[in-house]
């Protein structure tokens, strides 16, 4: 029988929260954030109080089944806002362990056969020593974020990156009505890159925060965003590492299968 429709599951939802989640590509596989917590009872550690976690569990013929919290978490420090690439094989996350750059940094785990890889911080062009939450990776090669460290338009502002070079790529801030002077959170883009939903405690609203939805006309957000960009580019000898003056270069954007 179905569920009820404002029930999506009796095994995920519990009495305490469960937040962000994201799909797997054959929407058979949901990885969510949840309270810690066993048999519908939260535990906690006596250093950090009832954290957050991520699990993931299977479709069955009725409901999910096989709930089960991924290895990279810990009842030490907070885990959360899953997303999962295109291809399947790379989970980007929030957590507040050990050894990050801020209060909370975002990191990417790499599905390995049916093992994840140890998680791995994005860096320094991404994380800050404010808080970098809600991962959304578009795709595999970007990264839409919400971020308090990068002096934005006030609260947490969602930022995008290229996965491809964290190295030098600077993060581009999303402009208003996106971002405002509040918390602007969760970030979702349908795949054609011209509809999308956010969160935000904005005025206007009918509470704390609220979710809107936006669409963007003639285009896509990211080509809108890239014509806007300034570059500076400087072209190098790989040999030498001197620069190569008056050098006339062409960028090409191959077509994908």
């Amino acid at each position: 029988n179905p569920l009820p429709s404002d029930r999506f599951s009796k095994f995920i939802n519990s009495p305490y929260n469960e937040g962000a989640a994201c799909f797997n590509n054959n929407q058979d596989v949901i990885y969510f954030t949840s309270n810690n917590q066993q048999n519908g009872v939260t535990k906690s550690s006596s250093k950090s109080g009832v954290v957050l976690k991520i699990f993931q569990a299977q479709r069955g013929t009725e409901d999910w089944i096989n709930i089960q919290e991924l290895p990279f978490c810990s009842d030490d420090f907070n885990t959360a806002h899953p997303s999962l690439s295109a291809d399947g094989t790379k989970l980007y996350f929030a957590s507040d362990r050990p050894g990050g750059y801020g209060g909370m940094d975002i990191y990417v785990a790499e599905r390995i056969g049916d093992r994840w890889s140890a998680p791995k911080n994005l860096g320094p062009k991404v994380n800050t020593t404010g808080k970098e939450l809600f991962p959304f990776v578009y795709g595999n090669d970007v990264l839409f974020f919400s971020s308090s460290g990068h002096n934005g338009s006030g609260g947490l502002d969602v930022l995008f990156t290229d996965l491809t070079d964290l190295t030098n790529f600077e993060p581009v801030l999303l402009e208003e009505p996106i971002n405002s002077v509040k918390d602007d959170v969760g970030f979702i883009l349908y795949n054609n890159g011209q509809r999308g939903f956010f969160a935000s405690n904005r005025a206007g609203g009918s509470g704390s925060d609220d979710i809107y939805s936006f669409e963007v006309q003639g285009g896509t957000l990211l080509n809108k965003l890239n014509q806007n960009l300034d570059l500076n580019i400087t072209v190098v000898d790989d040999a030498t590492g001197k620069i190569l003056p008056a050098t006339a270069f062409y960028m090409l954007k191959a077509d994908k299968d």
